[in-house]
């Protein structure tokens, strides 16, 4: 049976997305399109033979498939026709039909939505830079975007991560697809789909492929309001995401390198041809926005520059001092934890977050104990719990147990 939601599914995976706008034009809607005969296509002058075999496929068996997938990987579809769909992607030049998300999909049109963009052989400074910017802006109430790949995109999506996020990742593949497979890929895939969301125009298993690279690209950059290239060199496809927010007239950023660094060279020409704003800070690129967004404006930060390198930095292996064949005690609670004043910044945590931290402070549980101490449901304290230990505010400890790394005042 053809419902309104597989005919836009059916469009979507039978020709790209020029040919399916072409469509529309004449039939108006996706079923019409699906009903019309070989006769009807080929009125069209634009369409290809090739496409019209690809339209003579009327079987829906892929995509029941796909909603399948969908539905068991908790997989959410966003039709152009729907009230979610971004303004902001509404209004480039012919937007995708469908989009794939897992998590909880912003409101991009209400949002600083800044895409971050670098080369995958990061040199030390590069992945330094986009560390640094991308948890500034996050902090700042920025909403960072990145392709998650590896290099400056991996570690501005953990920098942003640890500053609170959210965090939306733009992939070229299947949203249930990490781009490696490494147990460390899989799991900061499933961190953002926790705490932010990864979008994408393919569905469901389909493999990250070079040339879907190019959707991606034009997808990441028109969510954003501007994009902000960390490092690339003088070949690099970074630049190519540059020309695409360009082109969609969105702001392009750069951050300068060494004029001698050869890892810089390409953002280095985007700002000495004047094709980019030089930006060295998180504060650089958000004071643009302020007097569009003066309600996502957030206070400064209280973490000393300090804590903040040590929120940056992988935590340092403890050495396990008890003897093999002796129970570990407990671990002690640290006597003195940072203190986090809530009145500085009143929207750094949910009720569910400070509920969970306050109970916390008094002694080190497992989840059942926070359950019954805090007489939140289960499913609510094992995501605030997910979100406090990735933001560095909560410890995991052997034997299930956690920890706050924080008090709160």
């Amino acid at each position: 049976m053809l419902t309104e939601l597989k005919a836009w599914l059916w469009l979507s995976r039978r020709v790209p997305v020029g040919p399916a706008w072409y469509l529309l034009e004449h039939f108006e809607t996706p079923e019409q399109v699906y009903f019309a005969d070989d006769g009807a296509y080929k009125l069209l002058p634009k369409l290809t033979a090739a496409h019209r075999n690809q339209l003579a496929d009327k079987s829906l068996a892929d995509i029941d498939a796909i909603l399948g997938d969908c539905d068991s990987g908790n997989i959410h579809i966003l039709t152009w026709q729907d009230a979610d769909y971004p303004e902001r992607l509404r209004n480039i030049d012919l937007p995708p039909l469908v989009l794939y998300y897992r998590g909880k999909l912003p409101r991009f049109d209400e949002e600083i939505a800044i895409a971050m963009a670098g080369t995958r052989k990061a040199t030390p400074y590069g992945r330094k830079v986009a560390s640094e910017l991308a948890f500034q802006i996050t902090r700042l109430g920025g909403l960072v975007l990145t392709g998650i790949v590896e290099g400056c995109d991996e570690y501005a999506a953990n920098a942003a991560l640890k500053a609170g996020g959210p965090l939306v990742c733009v992939v070229a593949g299947g949203v249930d697809v990490p781009y490696y497979s490494t147990s460390s890929a899989q799991h900061l895939l499933d961190d953002v789909a926790a705490c932010g969301c990864i979008i994408s125009q393919q569905p469901p298993k389909t493999p990250h492929l070079g040339d879907l690279f190019a959707l991606r690209n034009r997808l990441l950059t028109a969510l954003a309001l501007g994009t902000v290239c960390v490092e690339a060199p003088a070949r690099s496809g970074v630049l190519g995401v540059a020309a695409l927010a360009a082109d969609q007239g969105r702001d392009v950023y750069a951050v300068p390198a060494n004029i001698d660094a050869d890892a810089g060279k390409g953002t280095n020409h985007l700002l000495s041809s004047g094709e980019a704003i030089c930006v060295c800070s998180g504060d650089d690129v958000m004071e643009h926005y302020w007097a569009l967004f003066p309600q996502k404006k957030k206070a400064p930060t209280h973490l000393t520059e300090q804590q903040t390198k040590q929120r940056l930095s992988p935590a340092p292996k403890k050495e396990d001092s008890a003897p093999k064949s002796v129970s570990a005690a407990p671990p002690l609670r640290e006597t003195s934890l940072p203190t986090l004043v809530l009145s500085e910044n009143p929207n750094q945590f949910t009720d569910d977050e400070i509920t969970v931290l306050r109970a916390l402070e008094q002694s080190d549980m497992v989840t059942d104990s926070i359950v019954i101490e805090t007489a939140l449901p289960v499913s609510r304290i094992s995501a605030t719990l997910t979100v406090l230990t990735i933001r560095g505010y909560v410890k995991q400890l052997p034997g299930g147990r956690f920890q706050a790394a924080v008090r709160l005042l």
